[in-house]
């Protein structure tokens, strides 16, 4: 067991595993800003596009509703009762694929800098040792 625990500490303590763990709470806090972003503010501006685009008659107009639920409001007119009703929130749905949209835009960007990093990383490891060769080469000669 105390073999175990110490190949453990020794896993945990790599550098890895803990640029995993930054990167985990970055992307959290991240995600939580573009979920914030598309409900709400995305999603509302979308729901009104389409309450225009569908005539503007309550908000039957935003949702496709499966099973319809009503209340009663005071001036007598029937509002869809969404809280028990069952729709399809189209809003929602958009904005989930902007929200994966965004998240998927900025992860390709990270990865392509990291990926170019590494790449020059690698330009300039192989430049030096071609000089280094060549000043081996001179010191032998």
């Amino acid at each position: 067991m105390k073999k175990f625990v110490k190949e453990f500490k020794e896993f945990i303590n790599r550098g890895n595993v803990m640029d995993l763990a930054v990167g985990m709470i970055i992307g959290s806090a991240f995600t939580a800003i573009v979920t914030a972003l598309t409900n709400g503010i995305l999603k509302p501006i979308i729901n009104w596009i389409i309450y225009l685009i569908c005539g503007g008659s309550g908000t039957d107009a935003m949702y496709t509703v499966l099973v319809p639920a009503y209340i009663t409001a005071e001036d007598g007119t029937k509002l869809l009762d969404t809280a028990n009703a069952i729709f399809i929130d189209w809003g929602s749905f958009l904005s989930a694929i902007i929200n994966f949209l965004l998240i998927a835009l900025v992860l390709f960007s990270i990865i392509k800098t990291f990926n170019k990093i590494k790449t020059e990383t690698e330009k300039v490891k192989q430049s030096i040792e071609k000089v280094t060769n060549k000043q081996e080469e001179k010191v032998e000669e």
